[in-house]
């Protein structure tokens, strides 16, 4: 029931102003969002997110299937995205993942560009790094 909730949540949220929805985030989902982050009207169906400083999800982006997502200080994944983690059978659910969960990590300066499906392993070792970095 309380994952129904943080879900119903979370895509409510989702269609809000950036300004109320950092706050929805911050105070009733607990994710670590600076200030200088944002995340444009895109579903983040996660436990925990953070967003370094500068970092930024532009539009209608869906990314699923993961207990954490760290986007790193001016990473980018920009809009009209499908990044999921691949679904794992109940026998090897157990042990494939990590200490931490199936995590994403989206690198320091690491860009995911627009249009993009994505569906990662989601065993604990996903990580966008360098897909394209940028200079400046």
């Amino acid at each position: 029931m309380k994952h129904v909730i943080r879900v119903s949540l979370g895509v409510s949220a989702s269609l809000l102003p950036w300004r109320y929805k950092r706050v929805v985030y911050r105070r009733a989902l607990l994710y670590d969002i600076d200030d200088t982050a944002y995340v444009g009207f895109s579903i983040l169906l996660s436990k925990y997110l953070s967003l370094g400083k500068h970092a930024r999800i532009g539009h209608l982006n869906v990314i699923s299937g993961y207990d954490s997502v760290v986007m790193q200080e001016s990473s980018r994944v920009g809009s009209f995205n499908w990044i999921s983690a691949a679904s794992l059978d109940a026998d090897e659910a157990f042990g494939a993942c990590n200490e931490s969960g199936r995590v994403l990590l989206v690198h320091r300066k690491a860009a995911v560009t627009d249009g993009n499906v994505i569906k990662l392993r989601g065993d604990g070792r996903d990580w966008l790094c360098c897909i394209r970095e940028r200079h400046g």
